[in-house]
């Protein structure tokens, strides 16, 4: 028996200022790690917080009974690469990332992709 292993992306790599959103649906896999890459910080925003949400159907998402989120990024001296696995979440993920204090000119690059494995 091996393992399916399939990695889409989530949010894609680029330059946010404000925030950013994607959804993923993991209903096939048995596992997900959802892999946070920062490359850079510009300007003085004063974090990067990202969480994810839960959906049975891709549409109504909410917070999971127990929080989850990366640790919440302050600066970026060297890239900061960051894994946050979860199992058996049978539906659908919302990966939300906010920049507290980003504006124009200020706010992180960044990137989140999901890493599906599926017992075969």
């Amino acid at each position: 028996m091996g393992r399916v292993v399939s990695v889409k992306t989530v949010i894609a790599s680029a330059a946010y200022e404000n925030s950013a959103s994607g959804i993923v649906d993991v209903s096939m896999y048995d596992e997900v790690t959802f892999v946070l890459d920062v490359a850079s910080k510009e300007g003085l925003p004063t974090s990067l917080d990202v969480a994810l949400q839960g959906s049975a159907d891709g549409n109504d998402f909410g917070a999971f009974k127990t929080a989850q989120a990366f640790t919440q990024v302050t600066d970026v001296a060297a890239r900061h690469i960051e894994c946050f696995p979860l199992t058996n979440t049978g539906g659908w993920i919302k990966v939300n990332a906010v920049m507290v204090g980003g504006s124009a000119g200020n706010g992180y690059t960044f990137g989140v992709k999901a890493v599906c494995k599926m017992l075969q």
